[in-house]
C-alpha cells in the first residue's frame, strides 16, 4: 500500500487513530524521562566535581585539556611534515648508492636514524604506512641492509615496523632469505631467534604467492634442526616442492645453487662459507630424493667434490713447499 492508501484507511477507523496518538504520546512521554534521567545525572556528576576540586579547578582542567589538544594536533602536524621530508632524504641516500655502487657506515647510519625518526613520527599520530612512497623506501632499505650483512639492523627495521614488513611482497621475500640463511648456520640464540621469526615470514608466504622461497628455506632450517639426519617434514617438503610449477621449482633450486657457489655475497664471509659447506652437505644427503625434481644435483656435488680436491692439492704443493724450505735452512745452518 502507498502512504496515501494508509493515510485513508486509517481515516475510515477512528479507534485506530486514537490508538496511534495514544502510542506517540507515551514514547514522546518515555523519551522526555531517559533524556531527563541522563540529564540529572550527569548535572549530579558535575556539581560533585565542582564540590570536590572548586570552580577554579574546574577552569584549570578545562584550559589544560584544551592545551594539550592544541600540542597534540600540532605535534601531529609537525610529524607528518617530517615524514616527508625524512622520506625524501632515504630516497636520495638510495639513490646515490645506486649511482656510485658503495654504500658507507655513515650512509648505513643515516639510514637507520631516518627509520627511527619515521617510527616516532607514526607514535606521534602521523600516518607514515599511508605515504605512497614509504612502503617502496622500506623495501628499499631492507633490501641494502640484508644484502649488505648488516643482520642486526635488518632486524631492528622489523622490530620498528613489523606490520608493514609483513604486508609488502618484496619485504617478506627478502626477510625469508635473511632469516632463513641465519636459521640454518647462525650461531646460538641467533639461530633460534632466526628461526621463530622466519616462521612469521613463511606464514605470509602463501599470501604473496612466494611458496618456492618458504620451502627452500624452511627445508634448511628443519636440516639444521634434524642435526643432518633423515626426517619426515624434509621428505614432505621437499614433496611439495616437486609440486610446484617448473618456474618455481628453478627459483627454490637457484637459492640453493647460489648459497653453495656462494653467488650471493660479492665477497666471501664467514657466514656465506658456512652456509656453502651447510648446503652441500644437504644435497648429497638428499641427492636421492632431489634428483627426480632437479636436473643439476650432481652439477652441485661435482662442484663441491672438484674445489674440494683443488684444497687438497693445494695443501699437499704448501706442504712441499715448506719442507724445501726448511731443508735450505738446514743447510745454511
Amino acid at each position: 500500500m502507498t502512504p496515501e492508501e494508509i493515510v485513508a484507511e486509517v481515516a475510515k477507523q477512528p479507534h485506530l487513530i486514537h490508538l496511534i496518538a495514544s502510542e506517540v504520546g507515551d514514547q514522546v512521554d518515555r523519551k522526555i524521562q531517559e533524556r531527563e534521567g541522563r540529564l540529572l545525572k550527569l548535572l549530579t556528576v558535575i556539581t560533585a566535581i565542582i564540590i570536590f576540586i572548586g570552580y577554579s579547578g574546574i577552569r584549570e582542567l578545562i584550559s589544560a585539556a584544551a592545551d594539550k589538544a592544541v600540542d597534540t594536533a600540532l605535534e601531529k602536524r609537525v610529524a607528518e611534515f617530517e615524514v616527508s621530508g625524512t622520506i625524501a632524504n632515504v630516497q636520495a641516500a638510495l639513490l646515490s648508492a645506486e649511482t656510485t655502487k658503495k654504500f658507507s657506515n655513515t650512509a648505513r647510519d643515516g639510514m637507520i636514524r631516518s627509520i627511527e625518526v619515521l617510527a616516532s613520527a607514526r607514535d606521534k599520530g602521523a600516518k607514515v604506512s599511508e605515504n605512497p612512497a614509504f612502503r617502496t623506501v622500506l623495501e628499499k632499505i631492507v633490501d641494502t641492509m640484508a644484502s649488505s650483512n648488516n643482520d642486526i639492523l635488518a632486524d631492528k627495521i622489523f622490530d620498528l615496523f613489523p606490520d608493514d614488513c609483513l604486508k609488502a611482497s618484496g619485504i617478506v621475500e627478502t626477510y625469508l632469505q635473511h632469516y632463513g640463511r641465519q636459521g640454518a648456520v647462525g650461531v646460538g640464540d641467533i639461530r633460534l631467534i632466526a628461526a621463530k621469526r622466519f616462521g612469521e615470514f613463511e606464514r605470509a608466504a602463501s599470501t604473496y604467492k612466494v611458496p618456492e622461497t618458504a620451502l627452500a628455506h624452511r627445508i634448511l632450517i628443519d636440516f639444521q634442526a634434524s642435526d643432518g639426519k633423515h626426517v619426515r617434514n624434509i621428505d614432505d617438503a621437499i614433496a611439495r616442492l616437486g609440486g610446484l610449477n617448473e618456474v618455481d621449482r628453478s627459483r627454490a633450486w637457484e637459492f640453493w645453487s647460489q648459497y653453495a657457489r656462494e653467488q650471493w655475497v660479492t665477497r666471501s664471509t664467514d657466514e656465506s662459507k658456512s652456509l656453502k659447506k651447510f648446503v652441500v652437505t644437504f644435497i648429497k644427503s638428499y641427492q636421492k630424493e632431489l634428483r627426480p625434481i632437479f636436473s643439476k644435483v650432481d652439477d652441485i656435488i661435482a662442484d663441491a667434490e672438484s674445489a674440494s680436491g683443488t684444497d687438497s692439492k693445494a695443501l699437499d704443493e704448501k706442504r712441499k713447499l715448506m719442507d724445501l724450505l726448511k731443508s735450505l735452512d738446514g743447510v745454511k745452518g
